[in-house]
């Protein structure tokens, strides 16, 4: 690895290794010379665009326990896999996968695992399997990373109906109006999943990805059945539009293995009575002719090969069991069914024979699938992933979709005819030439992006945009080279530090082109086991190794700022190389720049594979007193990580000191360097940025902000008021907007004195926030005198303040909400009403948003019992998460508790709504809650699964001697002090996981979720 030495004024040598350099070594002075003309310019208050969290992603599959990643004994992710993965960063994550998904059956994916049907695996011709890492368990997985999840519907064998119950499913909410909602909470996730993407299949058309549309096109317009003469256009046609088609003397299939060549033919006969093959893409039309015809491919002397059909058709009955032993079979219209005899009741297949069947069969275009799709959830997007110039033109401008999904692969080309983008071959004593080769195709590649995407939004008449869900360098496999008189392949060359800067270049460009995702293939795979696209993996299944790709995630995740900044390059130094025959130009470097609140980063790739480069840098607007400087690189292109040397390509950090806007700076060849510069004291921040997925963010100058879908983010008005919003509360992206108002007649009341300005804070899409936000407010201290200051929200509908309450500091007071309107801060009464959702229980229970649900029968006899209550607005909120002040009274209300207020210790207990502070006195006196190491209470805190189940097994005395290990899978995961009571309560029924074998300790409990546990602790306590 290279290393640095770093002086005061912020220069750089660089150390260099004769072994770095093809040609030679380069000197210092002569890097420098170089760079006397070269300039990289950051425009620190130029903010382009924000940096959306799906371009760090990558694509995931389901099979074979997730490629690896998932313990199917233990039914959880492998510690050792987590634990890297979350150190890349990884912001998004495909799901079931690509080809593997056109015929994944999601309703096969779901419950208990012992339960589930198999899947049909295409990939790489494998036998069925079961989803052990299925639906449930991805999203749950997504979920605990806060992945943005893009889901590939399987357009191969489904239907819209189905696609829409997998929207119902996965996004409404668990009520009676929406049963596979209902399943959803059945299986143990109340709460929607929220996914906003999704793929009508993977790759239509690409290396056999037709399926049904591989029929022929039954038609009475003659236009469109002569396109039955032309693949590529019937496909298409199929794709947009749907139709019937016909399949004549087609393979048959199991119920889960569609496998056609010996020795695993699912087509053939096992000689046993009752079989059943199945039509492959039924459902079959209704009443329309069907022919099954059983025997065997003979010799065909006109073709020298076994391509004769020879064969016995047998005769369709409607019911086998009358009939006698002759040539019979039963079908089944809807699931493609085809049913033989027993030898009595008709004819049992000799084993062997092949069975064949002709058929027509009935499926849905895109159209279709939107108008269903769309009808469950509107606010999602569906994308057509078909990308070729003649899908575009099929789709034209009538048949609905949201964007094109696109597949850049290096080395691959669709059009005119699918094959190889490069001629290049792979030289292991001139790697450095096919390097630039593919850094070339990148280009190309990008370039067609840009092209579908044009098209696509001409010919559509719509904002038509792109995403990209796989991509990566997959050109190497196809080259093979002679070593030692032995023929190799280069497939591992997919796994290069090479290939990194390769998927660096397409990246860094994502990044300009603002896409909404860039996926890599893929994140888990087996690596050494000379499988197509295996080495692209960014770890390898047996040992969860990083790849030197996952490395350079781990650069773009952790050194980007939220939103892109301009950066320019004056005087790049070229690279001339003849490639293909003819002289061509590559850039050295490449820059791309991002600013969050003061802290501005720039990553800077070096794609030449011998020169190092030194450049001057300049920083426009920003001062920087220093930099946290990350560099990705290796001796050679061709370096890879192995078990045996893990470390080969790795980053190495270093620390910068600057002082200034200016300095330079040499990258070594074939190198990412990452810079996050830390301003001088005297910058600060007038801009207004985002991050998707993590990063604070926060706007001083501006009243308004962008938040990605799942970010986090902060805006503010100056120092009187500021939002912050908590990773994961927002579903899909939002605008946040403060703007101070005047106090009109309406918003004035005479039972309270106004404290601050009136603030309407808003967001441009419906809905509450997943998770609460936190506000803060500036109160003028001098009127408040001896009152209380309370944040108070505005009931449109009811044209009243609401109190919220919150906690004071100084000039300020800070709250949680979980919607958006007017807010402002009075001075009340000491004695103020409380609030009537933790007030004495009302009368009505009427609450309208618990019709349906899945735990209403238990919310209302909780309410019924005087343990919980609703919320002004009439509602009940029941899969808001509960607060630890919430829980703490429910529970002081339902054990008949009495405690008082005046005896809290707690640092925090100010901050102790006025409602709660009895209850959370009350169990304070009874011994079951305490607080925090640090003498906090944290009654605005989200309360933890683990929290509530201790709290309830310290409540009714629950033994833990002897129960230290509770029978879930995710044991591990469960704080030590909490195992005893989670094993008590399991044991007795007052707990359950939220999937058949998670507990999920640290996720947040749901309001109804709680009122169940609550009710099941009552039935279990001592009478």
């Amino acid at each position: 690895m290279q290393s640095f030495n770093k002086n005061v004024s912020g220069f750089t040598s660089l150390l260099l290794c004769a072994s770095l350099f093809v040609g030679g070594v380069m000197t210092p002075q002569a890097a420098a010379a170089e760079a006397s003309n070269t300039k990289i310019t950051v425009e620190s208050s130029n903010v382009l665009h924000s940096i959306k969290p799906g371009l760090f992603g990558v694509n995931h599959r389901y099979f074979v326990d997730g490629v690896g990643m998932w313990d199917p004994v233990t039914k959880s992710v492998y510690a050792q896999f987590d634990k890297n993965l979350s150190e890349i960063g990884l912001k998004s994550l495909r799901y079931p996968g690509g080809t593997t998904a056109n015929l994944f059956w999601w309703k096969r994916s779901i419950g208990p695992v012992e339960q589930r049907l198999n899947q049909v695996n295409p990939y790489l011709g494998n036998g069925p399997e079961k989803a052990n890492f299925g639906l449930d368990e991805a999203m749950r997985y997504s979920e605990k990373h806060g992945f943005d999840t893009p889901y590939v519907y399987n357009v191969g064998n489904g239907d819209p109906q189905d696609a829409a119950e997998l929207v119902e499913y996965l996004n409404s909410p668990a009520d009676a109006a929406h049963p596979w909602a209902m399943k959803r909470a059945q299986n143990g996730h109340p709460a929607p999943y929220n996914i906003k993407t999704f793929e009508l299949g993977n790759e239509i058309n690409f290396f056999g990805q037709n399926y049904w549309m591989s029929g022929q096109i039954v038609s009475q317009d003659p236009a469109v059945l002569a396109l039955n003469s032309n693949s590529d256009l019937k496909t298409a046609y199929l794709y947009a539009n749907g139709g019937t088609v016909k399949f004549t003397q087609q393979k048959t299939g199991l119920i889960d293995d569609w496998r056609e060549a010996d020795p695993t033919d699912a087509s053939k006969s096992n000689g046993k009575p009752n079989q059943v093959k199945y039509a492959k893409y039924a459902p079959i039309v209704a009443g329309s002719q069907v022919e099954v015809s059983i025997g065997n491919n003979m010799y065909n002397p006109a073709t020298g090969k076994n391509d004769l059909w020879q064969a016995q058709n047998w005769t369709q009955v409607s019911n086998l069991s009358v009939t006698g032993a002759t040539y019979s079979f039963e079908l089944d219209y809807t699931t493609g069914a085809i049913k033989f005899g027993d030898g009595t009741h008709g004819n049992i297949p000799a084993a062997g024979k092949e069975i064949k069947v002709t058929y027509q069969t009935t499926h849905a275009g895109v159209g279709e699938y939107y108008a269903k799709m769309k009808a469950v959830d509107p606010t999602i997007k569906i994308y057509s992933s078909m990308d070729q110039s003649y899908a575009i033109a099929a789709l034209g401008n009538t048949v609905p979709y949201d964007g094109i999904v696109i597949h850049p692969y290096v080395g691959l080309k669709k059009e005119p005819v699918v094959g190889l983008s490069m001629a290049t071959p792979y030289d292991p004593n001139n790697v450095a030439k096919y390097h630039y080769a593919t850094m070339l195709d990148s280009e190309a590649r990008v370039q067609e992006v840009k092209e579908i995407a044009h098209s696509s939004a001409t010919v559509s008449g719509r904002n038509i945009k792109p995403i990209v869900t796989e991509y990566g360098q997959h050109d190497a496999e196809f080259k093979t080279y002679q070593e030692n008189g032995v023929t190799k392949t280069a497939l591992l060359y997919e796994g290069s530090l090479g290939a990194t800067l390769q998927t660096a270049n397409m990246l860094m460009h994502f990044i300009d082109m603002d896409l909404e995702y860039a996926l890599r293939h893929s994140l888990i795979d087996r690596w050494f086991e000379n499988k197509s696209a295996v080495p692209m993996a960014l770890f390898d299944t047996y040992t969860f190794l990083p790849s030197a790709s996952a490395y350079m995630y781990k650069m773009f995740t952790h050194m980007s700022g939220a939103n892109e900044v301009k950066s320019t390059i004056n005087n790049n130094p070229v690279r001339t190389v003849n490639i293909d025959n003819k002289d061509q130009n590559i850039n050295k470097l490449m820059t791309v720049a991002s600013r969050t609140d003061n802290d501005l980063y720039m990553i800077v790739l070096n794609q030449d594979a011998t020169d190092a480069v030194t450049s001057a840098v300049e920083l426009s607007g920003y001062k920087a007193q220093s930099a946290e400087v990350w560099t990705l690189n290796s001796d050679k292109l061709e370096d890879i990580n192995t078990n045996e040397k893990p470390n080969t390509v790795d980053i190495d950090t270093s620390e910068l000191t600057i002082n200034s806007s200016t300095f330079n700076y040499t990258y070594p060849a074939h190198s990412i360097t990452a810079f996050k510069f830390t301003p001088a004291k005297s910058i600060s921040s007038n801009s207004s940025s985002h991050r998707g997925g993590g990063a604070s963010v926060s706007t001083q100058a501006s009243n308004s902000v962008s938040i990605a879908a799942g970010g986090s983010g902060k805006v503010s008005l100056g120092d009187e008021v500021s939002v912050v919003i908590p990773e994961g509360a927002l579903n899909e992206a939002a605008q946040i907007s403060i703007q101070k108002i005047e106090l009109t007649e309406s918003l004035k009341t005479d039972k309270m004195k106004l404290i601050s300005p009136i603030f309407e804070i808003s967001k441009n899409i419906n809905g509450n926030f997943k998770n609460p936000v936190t506000l803060t407010l500036q109160l003028d201290t001098a009127l408040l005198g001896d009152n209380k200051a309370s944040i108070f929200y505005y009931d449109e509908s009811a044209k009243k303040w609401m109190e919220v309450g919150g906690t004071v500091s100084g000039t300020t007071i800070t709250a949680t909400v979980d919607h958006f309107t007017k807010f402002a801060v009075f001075a009340t009464s000491k004695e103020a009403s409380k609030p009537k959702d933790m007030s004495k229980p009302s009368e009505s229970m009427a609450w309208k948003d618990i019709k349906g649900h899945w735990a209403q029968v238990q919310i209302e006899d909780g309410a019924s019992k005087g343990i919980i209550n609703g919320y002004n607005d009439g509602t009940f909120l029941p899969d808001r998460t509960i607060t630890r002040s919430e829980f703490t009274l429910m529970m002081s209300r339902a054990l008949h508790l009495q405690g008082k207020a005046e005896d809290l210790t707690f640092s925090d207990a100010n901050r102790i709504p006025s409602w709660a502070l009895e209850g959370v006195s009350s169990a304070v006196n009874a011994g079951w809650i305490t607080g925090y190491e640090d003498n906090t209470f944290r009654p605005d805190q989200p309360i933890s699964r683990a929290e509530i189940v201790t709290m309830i097994g310290r409540a009714l005395k629950l033994s833990d001697k002897n129960l230290t290990k509770p029978s879930f899978a995710d044991d591990a995961d469960i704080p030590s002090w909490a195992k005893g009571y989670v094993a008590a309560a399991a044991a007795k029924g007052i707990v359950n996981g939220r999937s058949s074998d998670l507990f999920a300790p640290n996720e947040r409990a749901t309001r109804a979720e709680v009122v169940v546990t609550v009710l099941r602790m009552l039935q279990a306590a001592p009478q």
